[in-house]
C-alpha cells in the first residue's frame, strides 16, 4: 500500500503518522496473549496495530463485513475493539483538544494576527476562534437512553440527530468540540450548554469569535447582517469579509465527515459510544493536521517570535473603540457597528466578480470578471 501510495488514502494519514498514533496509543490497546492464544485456538493475540488498523478503516466507513475477511475478526469483537480504540484516543493526553485560556492575551494575540492574515482588507482584528454546529445523523436512540426521544429528531434535517458544537482555528483545527445537545436544539441552545459560552463571554475587550445568524450577537459573538440590512454596501462588504474567516469552520466540517465516513450516514448504537466516536474523531482530525499538513508560512513567521506585539496595538484604533467599560446588550454589538463604520469610512466594497457571481447566472460573463 504505501509502495502504491494508497496507505494515506485507506487509514487517513499517512504511514508515519500511523505509526506515531500506535506508539500513543499501545499501552491502552495490549490484550491478554495468553488468554487470546487460548480463545482463538493458537492464532494468537490481535496486536496494536491491527486494532488501530482496523478501527480507522471502520470509522472512515468500511464496511464490517470486508473488515471481517480482512482482520479476522467477528462483527460483534470488531465492535468492542473499535470502542477500546476510541476510549484509548480520548484516555491520551497527548490527543486532547486544546483552547487558549481566555485570559491569555500574548496567546489570544497570535491566534488574532493569523486570523486576520487571512483577511483581505485585515478588518476583523481580534478573531480568536470561528464557531458553528453540526448535525450528525443517528439512529432514534431507545427510550431506556432517554427519557425524551423526540427531543433527538430535527425538524428541520427530517432526521434524528446531535447537535455538536465546535469552534476552529484559521487551519481548520478544531478548538473546542462537544455533542452538545439532541438534535432538535437550535445552535444557540446548544451552546449554552457547553463550557464554550462561558470561555466566549470571557474574553477580553476586542477578541470575539465569528459565527452564523443562528447565534445571538453580542461584543463577542459577530455574526452577519440579515434580510434587508444585506443590502447596504457596506453591510454586504462586512459579510463578505466575515465569511471569509468563518469559512474555515465550514471547511473542518467538511475535512472531519470526508475523513471519517461513518458519519454521512444515519450512525447506529448506544449514544454514549456515538458521542465517544464524534469525540475521539475530532481528536484525530487534529492529530492529522498537526502530523501531515504542511505549516502555511505565516505560521512559521507568527510562531518564531511569540513575544511580539504583532502591531495590533489597541486592535486598531481607528476603528476599534475602547470596550473596556462598554458591554452591550443581547443582540446588540457596538464592535459589529464600529466595523461598519471602517468599512464604510474607507469605501470597502464586496469584490466586483462576487457580487457578479451572487446576481447572474451568465458563468462567462463571472469568469470575464474575476480574471479582471
Amino acid at each position: 500500500m504505501t509502495h502504491q501510495d494508497e496507505f494515506e488514502e485507506t487509514f487517513r494519514m499517512s504511514y508515519l503518522t500511523f505509526q506515531k498514533l500506535v506508539k500513543l496509543l499501545r499501552k491502552d490497546l495490549l490484550v491478554d496473549e495468553l488468554q487470546a492464544y487460548r480463545s482463538t485456538q493458537g492464532f494468537g493475540a490481535i496486536y496494536p496495530e491491527m486494532i488501530v488498523a482496523f478501527s480507522l478503516r471502520w470509522l472512515a466507513g468500511g464496511q464490517w463485513q470486508d473488515l471481517k475477511k480482512v482482520y479476522g475478526v467477528s462483527r460483534s469483537y470488531l465492535r468492542v475493539l473499535v470502542k477500546k480504540f476510541c476510549r484509548a484516543v480520548l484516555d491520551c493526553s497527548k490527543l486532547c483538544i486544546c483552547c487558549p485560556a481566555n485570559n491569555d492575551i500574548a496567546a489570544l494575540k497570535r491566534q488574532a494576527a493569523l486570523f486576520e492574515s487571512r483577511s483581505s482588507k485585515s478588518v476583523f482584528r481580534g478573531c480568536v476562534g470561528v464557531l458553528d454546529g453540526l448535525l450528525v445523523k443517528i439512529q432514534a436512540p431507545t427510550e431506556e437512553e432517554s427519557a425524551n426521544v423526540l427531543a433527538y429528531f430535527s425538524g428541520h434535517y427530517k432526521c434524528n440527530g446531535l447537535n455538536i458544537q465546535a469552534m476552529a482555528d484559521h487551519r481548520g483545527r478544531f478548538l473546542f468540540f462537544a455533542v452538545a445537545a439532541p438534535g432538535s436544539f437550535p445552535d444557540a441552545n446548544a451552546l449554552a450548554l457547553t463550557v464554550l459560552l462561558d470561555w466566549i463571554n470571557g474574553l477580553p475587550p476586542g477578541f470575539f469569535v465569528l459565527a452564523d445568524n443562528a447565534y445571538i450577537l453580542s461584543e463577542t459573538v459577530l455574526i452577519p447582517f440579515s434580510g434587508s440590512q444585506r443590502s447596504q454596501p457596506e453591510n454586504s462588504c462586512y459579510n463578505f469579509l466575515l465569511s471569509q474567516l468563518r469559512i474555515r469552520i465550514e471547511q473542518a466540517f467538511g475535512h472531519f465527515t470526508t475523513k471519517w465516513r461513518i458519519f454521512r450516514k444515519p450512525v447506529s448504537g448506544r449514544l454514549v459510544n456515538t458521542s465517544n466516536m464524534l469525540m475521539a474523531c475530532a481528536r484525530l482530525h487534529n492529530f492529522v493536521i498537526d502530523n501531515d499538513w504542511e505549516p502555511e508560512a505565516d505560521d512559521v513567521a507568527d510562531a518564531a517570535d511569540p513575544t511580539d506585539e504583532l502591531g495590533l496595538g489597541l486592535f486598531g484604533e481607528s476603528y476599534h473603540p475602547n470596550l473596556t467599560e462598554f458591554r452591550s446588550q443581547q443582540a446588540n454589538s457596538f464592535l459589529r457597528d464600529a466595523i461598519v463604520d471602517y468599512i464604510e469610512g474607507n469605501a470597502f466594497r464586496r469584490p466586483l466578480y462576487n457580487r457578479v457571481r451572487n446576481s447572474t447566472t451568465n458563468f462567462e460573463q463571472y469568469e470575464e470578471v474575476r480574471l479582471m
